[in-house]
């Protein structure tokens, strides 16, 4: 194989292309398969018991979303998906009224409160985790539960259920497909702060369950470009002389690393990685949710780096039949409100009668929709069917083929 090094005509261009890059601050998420249209019932459920409205019957669905602020082009996004939900998901006993939250707490909160009022069985949303705080109480005061958007675990709980991606999942997929392809040595670099902390751990504890381990970690400055000596100083480099070659102070002890980031840092990082010999021919390079961006499909650093994800082709075609509808690209938490609205579709049109409670929410067998199977657990997270996602030449293709249903409770 040509070695990565000779794709670039010079080191030192690579260095100067990336410390010019600017930093990009981004909304990202990840995991799950994808299967394309309406949620439904993942295998036919145990019959659900408590209360209950008779099958047929007139039922309020409420989504917070964040129509107005700084977040109103996300929440219009997020609107239109789950408009589209409605359409698909065939429960014509099932009126969904939309709340705006102006993406914050107080406004959360308002908006939660004029669900209630008007009836709301079921809340869907709102986005960011502040503002499931704010709405947490209130619905669980009229014994409402909340399927919600966050990712901050912290949150969950309480009639709380975290439809978005759990960073647990999304490692442990990662680092189990990497080690089952012989990858049993695995670096972490992370930013300085709690996510890059997390996912250290997480990756730490992945390894321990897969026969590896992690042989080295390092952090950079999480808010500044200035990460050179920070990524200088994990790849063990000692410089690079005027012919391009690197010194070292003891060889590479990693054949896998884990990059705990997105957007512009993770292209910075990745392309400071290579420069400094940490070959991604040789070194194959881990990611979170974070990496499930266009975008860095074109990064020839990441190419061959895996990560998991829900099914790119469910999205695709989802993505599509939006730009269609709408004329722009939906950002990819836009499925999330899709599939919520699906979720609730589905338990609104049971024969048995409509169930949107605890017991009915938490079934083992869980459902599916565009981001393929999910399940919630009664602590309030979700399990998800990921899949394994390797970046390619302006493309990317599922190496790690996610599940189609959940076997046995409790196990992914």
């Amino acid at each position: 194989m040509t070695s990565y090094h000779a794709r670039f005509l010079q080191r030192r261009q690579v260095l100067a292309a990336a410390g010019a890059a600017l930093l990009a601050v981004s909304l990202a998420s990840c995991g799950g398969t994808g299967r394309e249209g309406p949620v439904r019932d993942a295998t036919p459920p145990s019959r659900p018991s408590g209360d209950r409205l008779p099958a047929g019957s007139q039922v309020t669905v409420a989504i917070l979303l964040p129509l107005s602020g700084e977040r109103a082009s996300l929440g219009r996004a997020m609107q239109r998906a789950a408009e589209m939900a409605v359409i698909e998901g065939g429960a014509r006993n099932m009126k969904l009224l939309t709340f705006d939250t102006r993406g914050t707490p107080e406004g959360a909160a308002g908006a939660a409160d004029q669900a209630v009022q008007q009836g709301a069985k079921l809340i869907l949303g709102p986005v960011f985790s502040n503002e499931v705080r704010a709405v947490r109480e209130r619905a669980a005061a009229a014994r409402v539960n909340v399927v919600a958007f966050s990712n901050d675990q912290a949150v969950a709980g309480n009639g709380v259920f975290l439809l978005s991606f759990m960073l647990r999942q999304q490692v442990e997929n990662v680092v189990g497909y990497a080690s089952r392809q012989g990858r049993k040595r695995i670096g972490v670099i992370a930013p300085d702060n709690d996510y890059g902390k997390q996912v250290t751990e997480l990756t730490r504890d992945a390894a321990r369950k897969n026969g590896a381990e992690v042989t080295r970690t390092g952090t950079y400055k999480p808010d500044t470009m200035e990460v050179t000596d920070d990524i200088k100083g994990f790849s063990g480099a000692t410089g690079v002389d005027r012919k391009g070659k690197v010194g070292r102070s003891a060889p590479l002890d990693f054949d896998a690393v884990m990059i705990a980031d997105g957007g512009t840092k993770l292209r910075m990082v990745a392309s400071l990685l290579a420069y400094y010999d940490v070959d991604p021919d040789k070194v194959r390079f881990l990611g979170t949710g974070r990496w499930d961006d266009r975008a860095l499909r074109r990064e020839l650093s990441l190419r061959g780096g895996w990560y998991a994800a829900p099914d790119p082709n469910a999205f695709e075609r989802f993505a599509d039949k939006f730009k269609g509808a709408h004329g722009d690209d939906p950002p990819r938490i836009a499925t999330l409100a899709y599939d919520a609205v699906g979720l609730a579709a589905t338990l609104a049109k049971k024969p048995d009668g409509i169930d949107f409670s605890t017991q009915a929410l938490t079934n083992p067998s869980g459902f599916a929709g565009i981001d393929g199977i999910f399940r919630f657990t009664p602590d309030g997270l979700s399990e998800r069917g990921l899949a394994v996602v390797e970046i390619g030449r302006d493309e990317v293709k599922v190496v790690g083929d996610p599940p189609r249903s959940f076997a046995t409770p409790g196990t992914n």
